[in-house]
């Protein structure tokens, strides 16, 4: 019987180093089974007929609505930060996109919110020399438009 992570005694083994792991891992993956064509036909079989007969119809389809632009910017600049519109820095919990934090911060309002992603404040970078007018404008409406619906 061998110990994994026994460092002295008998029978024991060693841990494979983070280097021995990963090659095995690599080694795995190598040695993995190329996709069969049977395998992939069928998949391809079954996503056209989730499509054709009732998961993605063209109803469905229609009714998705396009990513737009404030939604796209927040993607690209925001959203590290601001997922979900929460707040990922420790100290800074409660200054969340949420309506209520908005509202508290007199943020709420869509010139507001321009003003403030412009300029930024603390360790909210200002954008006034990354983004033009019109993109704080999307991204602000954008921010407003979730916090009402609260970020569902």
């Amino acid at each position: 019987m061998a110990f994994i992570g026994a460092s002295t005694g008998a029978g024991a083994q060693a841990q494979p180093s983070g280097v021995a792991r990963r090659s095995r891992a690599v080694q795995m993956c190598a040695n993995a089974d190329p996709p069969r064509p049977r395998a992939v036909v069928a998949g391809w079989a079954v996503a056209a007929a989730l499509l054709v007969h009732g998961a993605g119809s063209h109803a469905a389809l229609a009714a998705a609505e396009p990513v737009s632009r404030g939604a796209q910017i927040f993607e690209s600049n925001c959203a590290a930060c601001h997922l979900g519109g929460g707040n990922i820095l420790p100290f800074a919990r409660s200054k969340t996109l949420k309506k209520p934090a908005l509202e508290k911060a007199k943020l709420y309002e869509k010139d507001a919110m321009v003003e403030f992603v412009s300029a930024g404040k603390g360790a909210m970078p200002s954008y006034k020399d990354k983004l033009e007018r019109a993109d704080l404008d999307e991204v602000a409406e954008f921010i407003l438009t979730r916090a009402a619906e609260n970020w569902k």
